[in-house]
């Protein structure tokens, strides 16, 4: 044992003087938030000659490495689906998965979310009420738009 512990001094002793060098790699990575959000639109065009009741229109997924986003939701006219010739309004209200939200022609929160997600559905559900022969004959929009971020 005190020899082989002799030779492995010798050794160090060797490569010490003999000018060897120790180098090293520091391996790093980054990884950024990524967020994503996506929508299939469902029963559409909208049977306007009926009232509805929590009509699902889209199915959200929403995706976030990132412990901490939010989704906002915009409407261009402000919960109103408007007539091209007419230009009459029809107020609809909406619930994004089962909470009731204010249209808004700016972004509104609906969610904040503090976990992460690698793929979450939600429903977006509209609700109108027709009053027979109330409208003109037109095609009648709006716009949703929904934006995720990561807080």
């Amino acid at each position: 044992m005190k020899k082989i512990l002799m030779f492995l001094a010798i050794i160090l002793l060797c490569i010490t003087l003999s000018g060897a060098t120790i180098a090293s790699i520091t391996l790093t990575g980054t990884v950024s938030a990524h967020v994503s959000v996506s929508v299939v639109e469902e029963n559409l065009p909208l049977d306007l000659t009926t009232s509805v009741t929590d009509l699902k229109v889209g199915t959200l997924t929403e995706k976030s490495n990132k412990s901490g986003y939010s989704i906002e939701i915009a409407s261009t006219n402000s919960g109103k689906l408007i007539g091209d010739v007419s230009s009459e309004e029809l107020t609809y209200t909406a619930k994004y998965d089962g909470s009731s939200f204010v249209l808004s022609s700016t972004a509104v929160e609906v969610l904040a979310s503090g976990s992460k997600t690698s793929g979450t559905d939600k429903d977006i559900v509209i609700s109108y009420t027709i009053v027979e022969y109330e409208l003109s004959p037109s095609v009648y929009s709006d716009t949703i738009t929904i934006t995720i971020v990561a807080n």
